[in-house]
C-alpha cells in the first residue's frame, strides 16, 4: 500500500516539472530539487512512524501479558483447564 501512495504521491509532483521543462525554464533544477527534497521528508516521516506504532502496541501487549495474565503450567489436565482459561 505504502508503494503506491509513493508512486501516486511522486506523480503528483512531477506534473509542475513537466510544465517547466516544457517551458525550458532556468529553473528546473532547484524546483526539481525542491519537490525532491519535500517528497524525501514525506517518506520519512511515514516510514519513522511505523516502528514507533508498533514498538507501542509491543509495549502495551507485554504490559498486558506481564500484569493480567497468569502463567500456565506446561501440562493441564482437562478437568482444570475450565479454571485456567481466564476468560475474564
Amino acid at each position: 500500500m505504502l508503494k503506491t501512495v509513493f508512486l501516486k504521491l511522486s506523480t503528483i509532483m512531477e506534473r509542475p516539472l513537466l510544465r517547466i521543462l516544457q517551458a525550458n525554464s532556468p529553473d528546473f533544477d532547484s524546483v526539481a530539487k525542491y519537490y525532491s527534497g519535500q517528497l524525501l521528508q514525506f517518506v520519512k516521516q511515514v516510514l519513522y512512524i511505523i516502528p514507533v506504532n508498533i514498538f507501542t502496541q509491543l509495549d502495551a501487549i507485554s504490559k498486558i501479558l506481564s500484569t493480567s495474565v497468569k502463567e500456565l503450567e506446561i501440562r493441564i489436565s482437562k478437568d482444570t483447564l475450565k479454571d485456567a482459561a481466564q476468560t475474564e
